[in-house]
């Protein structure tokens, strides 16, 4: 995974210039550097199975999947208005092309990456909506970010979160869901190594159900709640 990232980057093409030209206050530095990585050598709808599984088609109630279209260095929103046309499995695949590591997913001749090269949850995309509970899974966060390279990361990531959660109503109740300590340890520096997939796991498991149990909302409760009044599918 590191090798990989570390190759030399590709140059920025045409649009990326022109963009940056006319509006350089909505470049985000990070998320144009990773467009400009090489492409991975790893072709995910091929290597991952489970994608096949989805199908082409959307469920009835919305999802939206983020993704990063390299060309322009934006955010593309699939399932959203206005978004681009494409097949359930593709825009999850898009969303999950790790840049360096995966090659680019191409829908309608623009290349995608990951949506987490804007951001690692993508939280700001629920905006102003009308919602009962909202639960954020971050696992490039922390619950307690460490010294060191890794750590530092994962506070920058964690407080991001928090500034997205700014545009959440303050009725609406958030569950951050984070990896603590031990996940932290099982995950090891390569989140990339499937050596650790068994151990990942299980103190994910164990650490989540740890999260919701001690939440200052109370959200196991308001969850079967408003399940049961049909607010929640």
């Amino acid at each position: 995974m590191i090798s990989s990232i570390l190759r030399p980057g590709r140059l920025p093409g045409v649009e990326l210039v022109r963009q940056t030209v006319r509006a350089p206050w909505r470049l985000r530095p990070l998320t144009a550097l990773l467009t400009l990585l090489r492409d991975g050598a790893r072709d995910i709808e091929s290597e991952v199975e489970a994608l096949s599984l989805l199908g082409d088609g959307w469920p009835a109630d919305d999802l939206w999947v983020c993704a990063v279209e390299r060309e322009r260095a934006r955010r593309v929103v699939f399932g959203r208005d206005g978004a681009p046309a494409a097949a359930l499995h593709t825009a999850v695949a898009s969303s999950c092309a790790v840049p360096g590591y995966f090659a680019p997913v191409v829908i309608d001749g623009r290349h995608y990456i990951d949506g987490g090269a804007r951001s690692a949850t993508n939280l700001d995309v629920l905006g102003r909506r009308p919602l009962d509970v909202v639960v954020a899974v971050a696992p490039m966060s922390a619950t307690e970010p460490r010294p060191g390279p890794d750590g530092w990361l994962r506070a920058i990531v964690r407080r991001s979160l928090r500034q997205e959660a700014r545009v959440i109503p303050d009725d609406c109740p958030i569950l951050f869901i984070e990896p603590d300590p031990t996940v932290v340890e099982a995950m090891g520096r390569d989140v990339m190594d499937h050596s650790r997939v068994t151990d990942v796991v299980r103190e994910s498991f164990l650490a989540t159900g740890s999260q919701l149990r001690r939440t200052e909302h109370g959200t196991i409760g308001l969850l079967e709640r408003r399940a049961v009044r049909g607010r929640i599918a």
